[in-house]
């Protein structure tokens, strides 16, 4: 959340993921659990062609990533893209959560 407040992005914005091999588009998800100047995108809630359905819904950050892979397990290198993080609208309403918020409120923890 610290680093968003600094780039001007806000949950739900817009906000563009590119890096060297692709970029993706998707409404921004502020979470403390990040580290700073860290970024998190899920897996799998996003595809090009699946069914009439999921045909262009959501986004893919396997396009983002370098071509690369740990030498001992095969396994994609998840943190060895760096990328670039832009706010590129306000929110669209296609951020949605089934939760309550996911900030913690100054106010809540009183006497602790």
């Amino acid at each position: 959340p610290h680093t968003a407040d600094k780039l001007g992005v806000h949950e739900g914005d817009i906000v563009e993921v590119a890096s060297a091999h692709g970029a993706v588009r998707a409404p921004a998800l502020l979470s403390p659990g990040i580290a700073p100047d860290a970024l998190a995108m899920p897996v799998g809630q996003g595809h090009a062609e699946f069914t009439r359905y999921a045909t262009a819904r959501g986004a893919n950050p396997l396009g983002v990533l370098a071509p690369l892979s740990d030498e001992a397990t095969g396994a994609p290198a998840w943190s060895a893209t760096r990328v670039r993080l832009t706010r590129v609208g306000g929110p669209d309403g296609s951020l949605i959560l089934f939760a309550g918020a996911t900030r913690e409120r100054p106010d809540t923890h009183e006497g602790r």
